[in-house]
């Protein structure tokens, strides 16, 4: 007898923009999504790693790769 909980999918991970998103089994039941980020970007959110549930979701909510450099900010302007 086949069991309908191994079969469960969840639906897809949106790309993890300047990082990668590394799964353990697909997007089977319980496979878990850890993410990660390229050089130079710091992975910023609670969920670091997100479980498929068997409500065929992802637990959690997707983390973001945020740049590492320091922006300069430019102040135009003239003193007299």
């Amino acid at each position: 007898m086949h069991n309908y909980l191994t079969a469960l999918l969840c639906k897809g991970l949106v790309a993890l923009p300047n990082g990668k998103i590394h799964l353990s089994d697909e997007t089977r039941l319980s496979s878990v999504a850890r993410y990660e980020c390229d050089e130079g970007y710091m992975l910023e959110g609670r969920d670091v790693t997100r479980m498929c549930g068997i409500n065929g979701h992802w637990s959690g909510v997707a983390p973001f790769c945020q740049s590492t450099q320091k922006k300069q900010h430019t102040i135009r302007g003239s003193i007299n």
